[in-house]
């Protein structure tokens, strides 16, 4: 399915001790890294450094493990850098599949529910 959504939607924050772990494949990069925040519309990544390989507005494919639960497959676009708290991305989804889609909406709901919610 081919997702626009628009970031008016509640991104919640991971749990340090059980992140959300984000499988980044480009053009000219793999890494592994753990998600800042995500949404129903996209996410945002901590990055160690200031990842060079990173095109803006360049779609990428991202595989997406959250706790306890199977990891799944999507496509991304990446539509910023930022340097707040450390370096990281944004990426806004292109492609999830509705279960996968079920699934992210059942994490948020949980996290949400915990008061974990980017404000």
């Amino acid at each position: 399915m081919v997702y626009k959504h628009r970031r008016n939607q509640v991104r919640v924050i991971p749990d340090r001790l059980n992140p959300v772990i984000i499988d980044l494949v480009g053009e000219n990069f793999i890494d592994i890294l753990k998600a800042k925040d995500i949404g129903e519309g996209g996410l945002s990544v901590y990055v160690p450094y200031q990842f060079a390989g990173c095109i803006i507005d360049r779609e990428i494919e991202l595989i997406i493990t959250l706790p306890e639960v199977r990891s799944f497959k999507t496509r991304g676009m990446i539509r910023h850098k930022g340097q707040k708290q450390g370096f990281y991305f944004g990426i806004a989804f292109t492609q999830i599949e509705q279960k996968d889609l079920e699934k992210l909406k059942a994490y948020i709901k949980i996290r949400s529910g915990q008061g974990h919610i980017v404000k």
